[in-house]
This record gives C-alpha cells, structure tokens and sequence, in this order.
C-alpha cells in the first residue's frame, strides 16, 4: 500500500498574518524618514508680498528731492520684519548683465549730492539735513535718523518702501532708470536698473533663508507716499 506525502505549507492565516507585519514594518520606516526630513527644513512663510511701483516725485523738469523708491504691500499670511529682507535686483536688458543685492543695514549712499539736474528725482531727507541710516521704512512712519526703526513690523496690509538713491529719467527709454549702491564687507555694488519688465527682483528672508517674493519692475509710478 502506498502512502500519500502531504504537502507542508504556510496556513493562509499565518500568510495573511506575517504580510500585515511586514506592510506595518515597512511603514514605519517610511514614516520615521519622512518625519526626519520635514523636521530638517524650514517652512516657507505663509506671506504674500506685492510689488505696486515706483515712487518717483513729481517733478521731473526740475528735479525732486524726496522719498524715492520700490513700493511693496504686505497683502496677506504672516508678519514681516524688515531688518530680515533683503532685495535682489537683476537686468540684462542692454547686453550686459546687471545685479545688486541690498539689505536694510544698507545705508544709501552720501556721495550723492550737489546741485539736481533735470530729469533727476533723489533721496533726500528735507528737512533733516542728515540722511537715513537704514534702506528700508514702512510707510505711514515719518523718517528718521536712527535705527529705533529697525524692528518694523510690516503686517498684512501694510506697505513698505525700498529706497533708491535716486532715479534718472531715461533718454532712450520710456522707462526710468533706478540707480542702487551699498559698501557691505569692504565689498561695492552698485548698478542702473530700469523700472519695468527687464529687471527683475527677489525678497529673501534671511531669518529662514527663504525666497517670500519675486517677479519683474512693472508697476504704477506714485509720485507720492
């Protein structure tokens, strides 16, 4: 007589078993991983920063002393300090590529001065006779010698300048020529950009490193803030 050989196996329960520890195992892992890498990286902040336009006075013919600048509105999510921001501009409209970086610390420039050329609208603090030590103010805040202004906070609905040393009138052009310059480190920049679609601008946020604006210097012209 001869005697059948059972065939030995895995009960389908113990199967079905073994292979829901394994999926929880494995998920585990992905999750312990995922976990870790979130926490390495900063969130970007939540905040939406609009570029308005230029201020750029309202006497061009004679020449305008005053606030100049880049407007920028604070249109929604988080705070912003501006002592944490800074500005990017670059332009490669004329062939040559053109960029600066300024921060808030970056007092404009006292060597601009003397007598004002048409065509020529200048920062000026009249009427202090000493200039600014700081490159950028929430508007609404008189300016000031001094930096009790550097702990501004810019919240939602609020607008703030970025001063430009001055802007010049282009011959050429039908857009007006933004002229920056910062002394930072022993190191100099400085540069002309054009007020509309070939410049370009980005907002960091130095306080997490992240990028919270950027776009291109279409915008209204204010003569006024």
């Amino acid at each position: 007589m001869k005697s059948k050989n059972k065939e030995s196996g895995v009960s389908p329960v113990v199967g079905v078993m073994l292979m829901l520890v394994v999926t929880i195992i494995i998920a585990a892992v992905v999750g312990m991983v995922a976990s870790n890498y979130v926490g390495s990286t900063e969130a970007s902040p939540m905040t939406r920063i609009n570029y308005l336009g230029s201020v750029q006075g309202n006497d061009f013919e004679n020449g305008f002393l005053g606030e100049v600048g880049l407007l920028f509105e604070n249109a929604g999510g988080e705070n912003i300090v501006l002592t944490n921001l800074e500005i990017t501009l670059q332009e490669n409209t004329r062939g040559v590529v053109n960029e600066t970086t300024i921060t808030f610390n970056d007092a404009p420039s006292t060597a601009i001065s003397g007598i004002l050329t048409p065509g020529e609208a200048r920062l000026s603090t009249t009427p202090s006779a000493k200039k600014v030590d700081y490159r950028m103010k929430k508007v609404g805040v008189t300016m000031s010698y001094g930096k009790y202004l550097a702990y501004q906070t810019i919240e939602p609905g609020d607008r703030f300048i970025i001063y430009a040393d001055r802007i010049i009138q282009s011959d050429t052009s039908k857009y007006s020529q933004l002229y920056m310059v910062a002394t930072r480190d022993g190191t100099y920049s400085e540069g002309f950009f054009e007020i509309g679609p070939g410049t370009v601008y980005t907002i960091k946020d130095t306080s997490t490193g992240n990028v919270i604006a950027s776009g291109d210097l279409s915008g209204k012209v204010y003569d006024y803030i």
